[in-house]
């Protein structure tokens, strides 16, 4: 299982390796579901929905951070241009 884990959050930190923080905290609360009958089922599709859900909290604080007055400048990176189209083409 923890194989598993590792997999998915590897294929994930693919697309973006500085969200790492947030792609862990979205596996560690898919983690439960390891205590379902079938957790090779339900783990994978858990990770991609908390995995969504905490990229698209990423865009916001990036999206944030760069409107608010004294905010720290954030860098535009391919990475963080890509979530951002991710998540607004959705």
């Amino acid at each position: 299982m923890e194989r598993l884990k590792k997999e998915l959050l590897f294929q994930r930190l693919g697309d973006a390796p500085r969200l790492n923080s947030y792609l862990r905290r979205a596996a560690n609360e898919a983690a439960p579901c390891m205590v379902t009958p079938y957790p090779l089922l339900v783990f994978p599709a858990l990770f991609e929905e908390k995995a969504d859900l905490a990229l698209a909290q990423a865009v916001r604080q990036e999206q944030s951070a760069r409107t608010q007055p004294g905010a720290a400048v954030c860098m535009r990176t391919p990475a963080s241009l890509a979530l951002g189209a991710r998540f607004h083409d959705a």
